[in-house]
Order: structure tokens, then C-alpha cells, then sequence
């Protein structure tokens, strides 16, 4: 074998899980199946986009909070640096954290704002993702007539982030600059496609 380890980070888990939505959601017209696939890229879109807005320079920031607290109280008192804690806040935690000020880790980056029902709309993509991922035993159906126009709200989110902050500009593994308008602009086309 000749790569014996698989390397990532939360850069390039935005960049792949933002290129798996793109390719499911095309092969979804042909293939219903890849709409289990779509919403799951999706989850993982928008929760890797928010990880690298909130993330700030010493680790923390979709960390933990409380774990945070007692990293610092530790530092304090021995003045030794721990390993960063391996607890990420949950999704919709991570969701309203990006919507609070001074939160986005960029000079100029204003928190989200929802423009509609963004707040519903993601309370949902978390519950299609969790029922995929924890699947029990039942048959299960899931309406996907206005899955695009829910993407479409959805996408939104990630394409705000990456406006916000200059992180996600030089992010792929040769440190080139990513076209991250190409990539939205080709989700949206299929998604408009899929709509008729």
C-alpha cells in the first residue's frame, strides 16, 4: 500500500465535503439514492465552514466552552500547555454561535444573520443527517420534492462564511487559491435544475 494514512483537517474537510455535494447532488436525478448522500454533504458543508470561521488562533472556538474553562484555569495554575480538548460543540450550537457578534474569527466578520427560516431549515438538516448516521432498524421515507429548494436556502450559510473570512481563501493542499464561487455557482445550477 503506498499512503498508509489518510491526512485531514478542518480545511480540508470544507473543501471535499463542498465537492461531494456537488458531485451527489448531479448524480441525484439519475441515481434518487444520492439524496441520502446530498443531505449528509450538505450537514458536513455548512458544520466544516462554521468550524473554520470560529476557530481562532489558540485551537479554540467550536470547541467546547466549558472544556475551554478548564484548559485555561489549568494553564493558569501550572503553565503548562494540554492537548486542545477533541470535543467539538454541537451543530446547532456551532449555528448559533456564528450568529452572535464578534464570534466569526475575521477583521471585519459581522455574525449571520438569517434571512428567512434558516433557523428551521437547519434543525432539520440535522435531524435527516442523524437519522441517516444513527439508522435503526425501520422503513423510512423522506420527501425530497423541496430538497433543493432547502439546499438552496442551506447553502447560503457556507457562501456567507467564506465571503466573511479570508481562512478559507488558501485552504487546498498545494496552498493554491481555491475558486469557491465556481464551486457554489455549479451546486446552485444543479440544485435550480433539479427544482424543474
Amino acid at each position: 500500500m503506498k499512503n498508509e494514512y489518510l491526512e485531514t483537517n478542518e480545511a480540508i474537510e470544507f473543501l471535499d465535503s463542498l465537492a461531494s455535494l456537488s458531485y451527489f447532488l448531479e448524480h441525484t436525478q439519475s441515481e434518487p439514492k444520492y439524496w441520502k448522500w446530498s443531505f449528509i454533504a450538505l450537514h458536513m458543508t455548512i458544520q466544516s465552514a462554521m468550524v473554520l470561521a470560529l476557530r481562532r488562533t489558540d485551537g479554540f472556538g467550536p470547541l467546547c466552552e466549558q472544556k475551554e474553562k478548564k484548559y485555561f484555569e489549568q494553564l493558569e495554575a501550572t503553565g503548562e500547555h494540554q492537548r486542545l480538548p477533541d470535543y467539538l460543540i454541537k451543530f446547532l450550537q456551532l449555528y448559533k454561535k456564528i450568529k452572535k457578534e464578534g464570534k466569526i474569527q475575521s477583521a471585519h466578520g459581522k455574525p449571520y444573520i438569517s434571512k428567512g427560516n434558516e433557523d428551521q431549515q437547519m434543525e432539520f438538516l440535522n435531524n435527516v443527517r442523524n437519522n441517516y448516521i444513527h439508522f435503526t432498524p425501520k422503513t423510512w421515507m423522506l420527501h425530497v420534492g423541496t430538497a433543493p429548494d432547502l439546499f438552496l436556502s442551506l447553502i447560503e450559510i457556507p457562501k456567507y462564511l467564506v465571503s466573511q473570512c479570508r481562512k478559507f481563501h488558501w485552504i487546498d493542499e498545494t496552498s493554491q487559491q481555491v475558486n469557491f464561487d465556481a464551486h457554489f455557482k455549479t451546486i446552485e445550477s444543479t440544485l435550480n435544475s433539479l427544482k424543474k
